[in-house]
């Protein structure tokens, strides 16, 4: 039996448990069908949310898969650098923390 069936008898389980006992009859056919069309014309907001969950599932694994193809393209394309220019660049960084100091 599917996941919204039987939601739906444990609600119509409840709800005879909870009716007065003289006053309770049966449902009449018609009644009976219009709540179960009403109750599954609900589903439809599932599908959307499903669509939804999938769209985002879909865009999360395209994300994934673009970082991975940045990070091995910065690993492939990085040149190792020489003494000098980090030599240079450490001159510079420790120039510019003694103009901003006070």
């Amino acid at each position: 039996m599917k996941q919204r069936d039987v939601r739906l008898h444990r609600l119509f389980a409840a709800a005879r448990t909870t009716a007065p006992a003289d006053e309770a009859s049966s449902m009449p056919g018609y009644l009976k069908g219009r709540v179960l069309a009403h109750w599954r014309a609900g589903v439809r907001v599932d599908e959307t949310g499903r669509r939804l969950v999938r769209m985002c599932r879909a865009a999360l694994v395209g994300a994934t898969i673009v970082m991975l193809v940045s990070i091995a393209w910065s690993f492939s394309t990085h040149e190792p650098e020489n003494d000098i220019a980090l030599a240079n660049y450490e001159l510079r960084d420790a120039l510019s923390t003694d103009v901003m100091m006070p």
